[in-house]
C-alpha cells in the first residue's frame, strides 16, 4: 500500500508541476497574442491619423539625436508636399531632456508632447509592433521611423532641405546676448569636440573599444586653433565632462569656462552661430546637421559606417586602421569594404571584435587636423584651390555615396598608400 501511496504521490507532484509549466507557457502565448493584437490595432489607428497629416514620432535622450531627429522626419514630411503637418512626440517620463533649451524649443515650435506613462507605454507597442512587421520584409510606416544609417545619408533632407524647426526671434536674441558675453561674433569662431576619455565617464568607455575608438584629444587641436587665430577665427571647446585645457591660450575652454554659467541655451547659442564643426562621432554632430553647418568629421570612427556629412563644404577624415600582422595601414577601399563586411553596429561593441582582427586605431595627427581645418575654412570662404577627393566617387555603391562633401586633401596628401587608386600626386 505504501509503495502505491508514494506512487500516487509521485504523480500528483509532476502533474502540478506539468500543470504550472503549461500554465507559465499559456500565459506567455496569451501575453504575446495580446502584444500581437494590440500592436496591430495601435499601428492601424497611427496610419489612419497619418492620411490626416498627424505624425507620431518617439523622442529619444541624447542631445545630438533630440536635435536631428525632428528636423529629419520633419524635413521628410514637407519634402512630400505636406506644409503643416501635426507631429506629436512621444516621451517615456524616464526619457531624460539633453537640453531643456532645445525641448522648449521644439515645443515653443508647435510640437505635441505626449508623456502621460499608459499612453507612451501603447505607442511604444505600436512602434515595436512596426518594427518586427519590418524586420519580417513588411513596409509598415505608421510611426515615423528609420535605421541610422539612413537617418545619416538621406540627401533630399541633408543637402536640400531648409531647417524645418528656425529658432524664434526671442532666442535669436538670448543667442546674440550670450556670443556678446563670450566676446564672439557669428561665423568667426568655429567649434570642435575632443571627446576625450573623460567625456561621458558613466559609460565606462575605458573598457568600451568602440568608444575608445572615437576618442581625439584637445591638444591635437593647439597647432589648428593658432593658425586659425591668425585669420581672425576663434577655437572654441564644445561638449561637457572635459578636463580644464591648460596649454592653450587661443582655446576657448567653453565647458569649463562657461556652460554652467549660462546654461542649456548656450550650447544651441554656440552651434547655431559657429563657422564650421569639427570632431569625431558624437551627438554633437547630429546637433551640426540639424543646423546644416558644414562639419570637418575628423578621427571617423568607425568609417564609413554611418555619420558621414553629406553638404557641400564639409570634409571627412578618418582615423587609420593598423594591420598589425601585415604592418601597414589599411587602404581606404579596404575601410570602406569593411561596413558590408562587417555588423559593426553590434561587433564594434565588444571589445575582441578588432583585436581578432589584429587590427589598432591610430588617430589623425595634429599636423592633419591643422590643415584639415584650415582646408574647411577655405571652401567656406570660397577661397580653396587644392584638389577635391569627392566622396561621392570613393563610397560609390556604399553608404553615404550620395554625399556632396569631400575626403581631406591633406588627409590624402599625407597618406599616399592609404588612399591608393584614388591619389592624385
Amino acid at each position: 500500500m505504501g509503495g502505491l501511496q508514494g506512487d500516487k504521490m509521485f504523480h500528483i507532484r509532476n502533474f502540478k508541476k506539468l500543470s504550472e509549466v503549461l500554465g507559465d507557457r499559456m500565459i506567455k502565448y496569451i501575453k504575446k497574442i495580446t502584444i500581437l493584437i494590440l500592436g496591430l490595432f495601435l499601428t492601424l489607428i497611427i496610419r489612419v491619423l497619418k492620411i490626416f497629416n498627424i505624425f507620431f514620432i518617439e523622442y529619444p535622450n541624447a542631445f545630438g539625436h533630440q536635435a536631428l531627429n525632428l528636423e529629419y522626419y520633419g524635413r521628410k514630411i514637407q519634402s512630400s508636399g505636406i506644409k503643416k503637418p501635426r507631429i506629436i512626440v512621444f516621451k517615456d517620463k524616464k526619457t531624460l531632456f539633453a537640453n531643456y533649451a532645445l525641448y522648449l524649443h521644439h515645443k515653443h515650435s508647435g510640437i505635441r508632447f505626449v508623456q502621460n506613462s499608459l499612453i507612451v507605454k501603447l505607442l511604444v507597442i505600436g512602434m515595436t509592433f512596426q518594427k518586427e512587421m519590418r524586420k519580417k520584409g513588411y513596409m509598415v510606416d505608421a510611426f515615423m521611423q528609420t535605421d541610422m544609417a539612413s537617418l545619416q545619408t538621406d540627401k533630399q533632407v541633408h543637402t536640400k532641405s531648409n531647417i524645418f524647426l528656425p529658432f524664434n526671434s526671442h532666442l535669436l536674441s538670448r543667442f546674440g546676448q550670450v556670443l556678446d558675453s563670450m566676446s564672439l561674433n557669428r561665423f568667426e569662431y568655429f567649434l570642435f569636440q575632443d571627446r576625450n576619455l573623460g567625456y561621458h565617464s558613466n559609460r565606462n568607455t575605458a573598457n568600451n573599444f568602440y568608444h575608445m575608438g572615437r576618442v581625439e584629444d584637445a591638444k591635437d587641436f593647439s597647432l589648428a586653433s593658432i593658425q586659425m587665430d591668425k585669420v581672425g577665427v576663434k577655437t572654441v571647446r564644445f561638449g561637457s565632462e572635459s578636463p580644464p585645457i591648460l596649454f592653450d591660450s587661443c582655446i576657448i575652454d567653453y565647458p569649463n569656462i562657461y556652460r554652467d554659467r549660462y546654461g542649456d541655451v548656450a550650447d544651441i547659442a554656440l552651434m547655431h552661430g559657429c563657422k564650421f564643426f569639427a570632431g569625431p562621432n558624437s551627438g554633437l554632430m547630429f546637433f551640426a546637421h540639424s543646423l546644416n553647418k558644414p562639419v570637418l568629421f575628423c578621427n571617423a570612427y568607425p568609417w564609413p559606417w554611418m555619420h558621414i556629412p553629406m553638404r557641400k563644404n564639409s570634409v571627412s577624415m578618418p582615423k587609420k586602421l593598423w594591420l598589425i600582422d601585415e604592418k601597414r595601414m589599411m587602404t581606404i577601399s579596404e575601410m570602406i569594404q569593411m561596413e558590408s563586411a562587417f555588423y559593426y553596429k553590434k561587433l564594434l561593441y565588444e571589445e575582441s571584435f578588432f583585436d581578432s582582427l589584429r587590427i589598432e586605431v591610430v588617430n589623425n595627427t595634429a599636423e592633419e587636423i591643422n590643415a584639415s581645418v584650415l582646408e574647411i575654412n577655405q571652401r567656406i570662404d570660397g577661397e580653396w584651390s587644392g584638389h577635391d577627393y569627392l566622396l561621392s566617387d570613393l563610397l560609390s555603391g556604399h553608404i553615404g555615396h550620395d554625399s556632396c562633401s569631400v575626403l581631406s586633401t591633406a588627409f590624402a596628401e599625407m597618406n599616399p598608400d592609404i588612399l591608393g587608386k584614388y591619389y592624385i600626386g
